[in-house]
């Protein structure tokens, strides 16, 4: 989609347009910043299955996305249906994120400790 395209679909300049995807990734990756603003970026939870069965991915994502919204890169998954609950996790990937200064969510971070990624 060109530029005039876009700014007749969305009623806007280009200057107000949101950030194209690999923009947004290099921006909460921590290689560039637009406009001089900081990303915040977290290490949560997605939620994934059906009713009474759910399963999540261990996500990092900007903080600004919604729960179940786009991410920029999966690092983990947790089924607590399982027993004892399956838990897979990158921890070369988790201690990347979090020495760029990614925050984990409570429950990441009690994941995190119960599998020795981090110190308690």
């Amino acid at each position: 989609m060109n530029g005039s395209m876009r700014k007749n679909l969305m009623g806007c300049g280009e200057k107000n347009f949101p950030h194209t995807f690999g923009e947004w990734v290099s921006e909460a990756k921590g290689e560039a910043t637009k406009g001089g603003l900081d990303m915040a970026v977290v290490i949560r939870m997605k939620r994934f299955g059906t009713k009474k069965k759910p399963h999540s991915r261990i996500v990092v994502t900007d903080k600004r996305s919604p729960r179940d919204g786009r991410f920029i890169e999966q690092v983990g998954f947790y089924d607590p249906l399982k027993n004892p609950p399956l838990v897979k996790i990158d921890k070369e990937r988790i201690l990347h994120w979090l020495k760029l200064g990614a925050q984990p969510s409570e429950t990441v971070l009690n994941l995190l400790k119960k599998e020795g990624i981090i110190k308690r």
